[in-house]
């Protein structure tokens, strides 16, 4: 039955979250994410977004390689911070198929308690047209990872101010050293 087949896609999306917390890095992270996404929500274009002032390394993945047209969907959809779907694109509209033969897209922002991270935004070629259910999925999706690459974001903040405090110490054990032999060789 339907309530069936949502309970196994949300099913899905728990295993897919259960390993997406055990990467470490963020680029990781989307690259895990990103070849998820087909058997989550089939499509034939994808691209995740990164905020152009994201201190993360990675700032997308597309594949195939998608136009840059996409970019224009994924910044308006971290602008507003709310999904998008389009069933299907209209000759003449005012919102343009991406890509050739497209038929329906799908875009979700990347939100976490601090903000909007990025967006996810998926392309069909034919087919059905995105419905309110793959919606929803790539919703809880792009949730959940915007969570884990903030957490992996922060701990690389942390590992790093941890190292640059090691150092600080060493160069401050170091100048100690060097006081007390001035200070023995001084008599």
């Amino acid at each position: 039955s339907r309530n069936e087949a949502l309970v196994q896609r949300l099913a899905q999306v728990i295993d897919e979250i259960t390993q997406l917390v055990k990467i470490q890095t963020p680029a990781q992270m989307i690259e895990h994410a990103a070849n998820s996404l087909q058997q989550l929500v089939p499509h034939q274009v994808h691209l995740v977004w990164r905020a152009p002032n994201s201190k993360a390394k990675t700032v997308e993945l597309r594949a195939p390689l998608g136009p840059s047209s996409l970019d224009d969907y994924a910044a308006r959809v971290f602008e507003n911070g709310r999904p998008l779907l389009l069933e299907s694109f209209s000759k003449g509209g005012d919102l343009n198929a991406p890509v050739d033969f497209a038929t329906s897209l799908l875009a979700v922002p990347m939100t976490t308690e601090r903000g909007v991270l990025g967006s996810i935004v998926l392309v069909r070629c034919g087919g059905a047209a995105f419905s309110r259910e793959d919606q929803d999925i790539l919703s809880v999706l792009g949730y959940q990872l915007a969570a884990a690459l903030s957490s992996a974001q922060m701990f690389e903040e942390l590992q790093e101010t941890h190292k640059a405090l090691k150092e600080s110490q060493a160069q401050v054990v170091q100048s100690s050293k060097m006081a007390a032999i001035g200070q023995l060789a001084g008599g």
